[in-house]
């Protein structure tokens, strides 16, 4: 059995150039084939699964003659649900993706024209959602002959595509329910009188488990980054290093080493060190933050005989970092997934119920002193559900195991950075003097 891609766009010079890209990342493990509709990409499914190939991602763009890609990926995705999604376009509009989304179980989707680490990381993830999921897969058929209850409650684990923001979201709706039923049981501070309706609950409910789905609108180059540079910046500065070593060593043999060469050669593998040190630190001194203004404008002669410096602007931007890896370009589009996650909710056609589920979900990041985001709303402007989620949102990613760039904070390190939030006036005080009153236990149920 062959583990198959297929790239869907009516120009097959985009097929051919996927095609190319994704053999030379993925090697000979995957088949790529391409079709240029997707009644013809719907024709090659059926040949493959004849041969008994089995499709693991179907790439499509949006904008095609006969069916368009929203159109083509629902279809398939009544054949096949299991199968990843990824709608690459530079034309679909919020709706089209929304649509995607609704009927085709979207996994993402990319603009055109794609940056080649970004489809290529996409992709791999992709193939590691649809393993793992086919891995539960067997496993639950197995467990079906023990408990048909166990399975359901299971299965809501099945349809994951990112282990770490859904563990997020599955576990901040658990959180929801159990803050939401120590509110009504409540008999002191503000909400002493306040009950919320099963109705309310179930759109906090929905709002926690929805809250970040505007993050696949996000680069997975930003979403997943681990550290201040990647691999492959770090890399490039690794080369750079040695090449200037090189230059310095021969200038030496021939007796034309100046006294900065002589001192920056001293000194440049202990650079380079310290950019490995404070690449993945979660927090930068003001002496690092000094260190890398003083490496960065260390300068030097190259063999065209033109000054150079040890860093880029950009290498510098991203080193300089004080807090976490995000330069502030990254952090506002990070942010922008709540805005996102608002127009994709809202172009869902909720029941009168639920009508709030999209404004709730994408408020889950705004301050009662009206510096969140994404609206800056303030105090009674906030809906009473999101500021519930505004404070279990930060608990359940301070105390997560499973974030791959930063380490887990206990519960109780936690509670204090949240009071903190408090007394500086940006979470609901008496909402989180409920919360604290959680025992530790129940939380703990919930991991």
């Amino acid at each position: 059995m062959m583990f198959t891609i297929i790239c869907v766009d009516d120009e097959k010079m985009i097929t051919d150039s996927l095609k190319t890209q994704l053999k030379n990342y993925l090697g000979n493990e995957y088949a790529i084939e391409t079709a240029e509709s997707g009644e013809e990409a719907l024709a090659l499914l059926d040949e493959l699964e004849a041969e008994g190939a089995e499709v693991l991602v179907v790439i499509s763009d949006y904008l095609m003659p006969g069916l368009k890609g929203d159109e083509f990926l629902s279809l398939l995705n009544t054949r096949n649900d299991k199968m990843i999604k990824i709608l690459l376009t530079g034309q679909a509009t919020i709706e089209g993706v929304a649509n995607a989304i609704n009927q085709a179980n979207l996994y993402r989707f990319i603009s055109k024209p794609w940056i080649k680490e970004d489809i290529e990381l996409s992709v791999a993830e992709a193939i590691k959602s649809y393993l793992k999921d086919r891995e539960i897969d067997r496993q639950h058929q197995e467990l079906q002959l023990w408990s048909t209850a166990f399975i359901e409650t299971m299965s809501t684990t099945l349809d994951q595509r990112d282990a770490t923001t859904s563990g997020h979201s599955r576990r901040l709706a658990a959180y929801t329910l159990l803050l939401a039923q120590a509110i009504n049981a409540t008999t002191e501070g503000t909400y002493r009188d306040y009950q919320l309706t099963d109705q309310e609950i179930e759109e906090l409910y929905y709002a926690a488990l929805l809250h970040d789905i505007g993050k696949i609108g996000i680069s997975e180059n930003v979403l997943l980054k681990e550290a201040r540079l990647s691999k492959e910046k770090v890399e490039t500065i690794h080369y750079r290093f040695a090449w200037i070593k090189a230059l310095f060593h021969h200038r030496d043999q021939e007796g034309l080493l100046s006294i900065s060469d002589q001192l920056l050669l001293e000194k440049i593998d202990e650079f380079y060190q310290f950019i490995l040190d404070i690449n993945q630190q979660d927090y930068l001194s003001d002496e690092q933050s000094q260190m890398v203004i003083a490496i960065s404008n260390w300068h030097f002669i190259d063999e065209d005989n033109l000054q150079q410096n040890l860093l880029t602007e950009e290498e510098r931007t991203h080193l300089l970092v004080r807090k976490g890896n995000l330069t502030s370009d990254e952090r506002k589009i990070i942010e922008e997934h709540a805005k996102f996650t608002y127009e994709i909710l809202k172009s869902i056609p909720w029941p009168h119920h639920l009508a709030r589920v999209p404004m709730i979900a994408a408020s889950h990041h705004e301050k009662l002193d009206g510096s969140g985001y994404f609206q800056g709303l303030k105090h009674e402007e906030i809906p009473v559900q999101a500021r519930i989620l505004a404070i279990l949102d930060i608990y359940e990613a301070l105390t997560s195991y499973d974030r791959p760039y930063k380490p887990a904070k206990s519960h109780e390190e936690a509670i204090a950075i949240l009071a903190y939030d408090v007394e500086q006036g940006k979470l609901d005080r008496d909402l989180f003097t409920i919360f604290k009153k959680i025992p530790k236990d129940q939380l703990l149920k919930q991991e």
